[in-house]
């Protein structure tokens, strides 16, 4: 059971928070393995999040790439849309892709798609689970797709705000 927790909302602009998040990270994953691309992102995007939250959600997401991704060339591809009055973020790897049964069960606790990925030593299975109900707080969703290329992609998608800078509990809290 994963329960409530506080979210800290925040008006941030996009482009600023996730460039700055992957530069803070792109070296120590490119030395395990891992490389990080992003597309041109747009500017002047904003969207109120925890800002902390966020970040856990990015990292689980690149880890998740990172275990399982091609093992000779791994790499995630990050970019993000506007699309109405929402934004769509895309973490999209080059690991294996996963049958499309399957790919709405990716966010189950304790869920993995084959055996393969039944090694315990690669993790809990909690991560997409924590991910989702993290996003959820954020007013957001998240899902998985088959890349167009192969690999996985998951998307989520927050909406667009205008507001500023302030502290607020989310209402359920």
């Amino acid at each position: 059971d994963m329960g409530d927790f506080p979210v800290s909302m925040t008006a941030v602009d996009l482009q600023e928070e996730l460039a700055g998040y992957v530069r803070g990270v792109q070296n120590g994953y490119a030395e395990r393995g891992l490389q990080i691309r992003m597309a041109d992102l747009l500017k002047n995007v904003t969207v109120r999040v925890d800002p902390v939250q966020l970040r856990s959600v990015f990292t689980n997401l690149l880890e998740n790439s990172l275990k399982y991704g091609r093992q000779e060339e791994s790499h995630v591809f990050i970019a993000y849309e506007v699309v109405g009055s929402n934004v769509t973020i895309s973490f999209a790897y080059n690991g294996p892709g996963v049958p499309e049964e399957q790919l709405g069960k990716l966010f189950g606790a304790f869920y993995r798609t084959d055996r393969a990925r039944r090694n315990p030593e690669q993790g809990s299975c909690l991560g997409l689970a924590i991910s989702e109900r993290i996003v959820q707080r954020m007013d957001g969703e998240i899902h998985a797709e088959n890349g167009t290329e192969g690999g996985l992609c998951i998307v989520i998608t927050l909406p667009i705000t205008t507001g500023g800078n302030k502290y607020e509990e989310h209402p359920d809290s």
